[in-house]
């Protein structure tokens, strides 16, 4: 961890099935026990095979979950290192090996595949801070274990861990080898997936903990479906308002534009300053990252901007160059 099929039979936790059309319930009952029940059948053990000058002694080991036909693991990529090959453990126990499909550390995201299918897990619609949700991940190597809290923020961005961010805040307890681990709604949606924890002194659960955010997961997900990520470098330099020392509403100035990006071809010139790209609002150069990766699947985005004191939205051409060759 970075520092800074079942289901259970009286508690009818229903998991859902990726790409069927159907969304995880619960049922009734101790949704937490039920979570326990039936989704440790989808979430294993991820083992990087490295050199062992190379391992990394505070988390040798981490967590990864099953997605979409349940042959696709999820897994938090720095878990994976420098490693070439990776193994995973099931929850019975047993070992298998796995292919690094999809590797990502601007968003921390990697993508295994094994041969025989786990039970996939779900992503939820909608997510709400106060929500009920629980880490369910391979705590230290000992096992898969659930740790249970709320969600305690949505949207962090600009945390320093990554380079493109958009993290779920949460006191469930994450602790080393839970990377990569499903952060699971009551309603048994997979959340986001454990990626950080904040802490001064040591690398243990001080109750603020990061969470790549489901939409962030999907965006990555669906942007390398050919396994590999091909998004637009960023136009635009920003710098947060107000500025430390002064006074005003919240935004971020454009302070420079790349000459032949989207944003300068679209008119954008630097003094404007940027409220919202799209329904995200924009305080400085980690939302505006996060926004491009976020809408990577659209044509356009619309960044909300005022200069010279007039509001105007400006349509800004989103396509990488795998979009634009299609």
């Amino acid at each position: 961890m970075r520092v800074a099929r079942g289901l259970a039979a009286v508690l009818a936790l229903a998991i859902g099935v990726a790409g069927t059309g159907e969304t995880a319930a619960l049922k009734g009952g101790n949704w937490r026990t039920a979570i326990a029940t039936a989704a440790t059948q989808s979430v294993v053990a991820v083992l990087p095979l490295l050199p062992k000058h190379e391992i990394d002694q505070e988390e040798p080991e981490g967590t990864g979950f099953a997605i979409r036909d349940g042959r696709t693991i999820v897994t938090a990529d720095h878990v994976l290192g420098r490693a070439n090959a990776v193994r995973v453990r099931l929850a019975s126990g047993a070992v298998r090996d796995a292919d690094i499909t999809l590797r990502d550390a601007d968003t921390d995201i990697a993508l295994l595949q094994i041969a025989e299918p786990l039970p996939p897990l779900a992503f939820p619609a909608d997510i709400r801070t106060g929500a009920d949700a629980c880490v369910l991940g391979n705590a230290f190597g000992l096992g898969i274990s659930l740790a249970c809290g709320v969600i305690s923020a949505t949207g962090r961005r600009g945390v320093g861990f990554n380079r493109v961010e958009d993290f779920l805040q949460t006191d469930a307890a994450i602790n080393p080898g839970m990377s990569g681990a499903p952060l699971i709604t009551a309603d048994g949606h997979v959340a986001g997936m454990a990626s950080a924890i904040f802490t001064k002194s040591s690398d243990g659960n001080l109750g603020v903990n990061f969470a790549v955010s489901a939409r962030l997961l999907a965006a990555v997900l669906d942007d390398g479906e050919d396994g590999r990520i091909d998004r637009r470098a960023a136009g635009l330099i920003l710098r947060p308002l107000p500025a430390p020392g002064e006074t005003g509403e919240p935004g971020a100035e454009v302070v420079r534009v790349s000459p032949g990006s989207p944003e300068d071809r679209a008119g954008m010139a630097e003094g404007d300053r940027i409220r919202a790209i799209g329904e995200l609002a924009v305080r400085g150069q980690p939302d505006y990252l996060a926004a491009i990766v976020l809408a990577a699947g659209q044509d356009t985005l619309t960044f909300s901007i005022e200069r010279a004191g007039e509001l105007l939205d400006i349509l800004v051409q989103n396509e990488s160059e795998k979009e634009k060759n299609r």
